[in-house]
């Protein structure tokens, strides 16, 4: 964020919400996650870890295979004959 945006009064206040929903989301995922995992047995949390373990790795190959597709090779076809400008014909 600029410094300018601050005098703008739609940019700042976009920045302020932005800025109390990320530290709400740092103040309340904690705890969240503590009261998912505490009611999650031994097996089910290595389950979970071990799936995110998996997972992730899976998702960053999927990602990064539809960001970098290979360019469209060119067709061969029928290639367009250049006409001349309507002004040459007139001469």
């Amino acid at each position: 964020m600029n410094l300018r945006d601050f005098f703008h009064p739609e940019r700042a206040v976009a920045f302020a919400f932005k800025l109390f929903c990320a530290i709400v989301c740092l103040l309340a995922l904690p705890s969240l996650l503590t009261a998912l995992f505490s009611q999650l047995s031994g097996t089910q949390l290595c389950g979970a870890v071990l799936l995110g373990l998996v997972a992730s790795p899976i998702a960053y190959v999927i990602r990064e295979r539809r960001h970098r597709r290979p360019a469209r090779v060119a067709r061969r076809g029928a290639e367009r004959t250049p006409l001349p400008p309507p002004n040459e014909e007139e001469e």
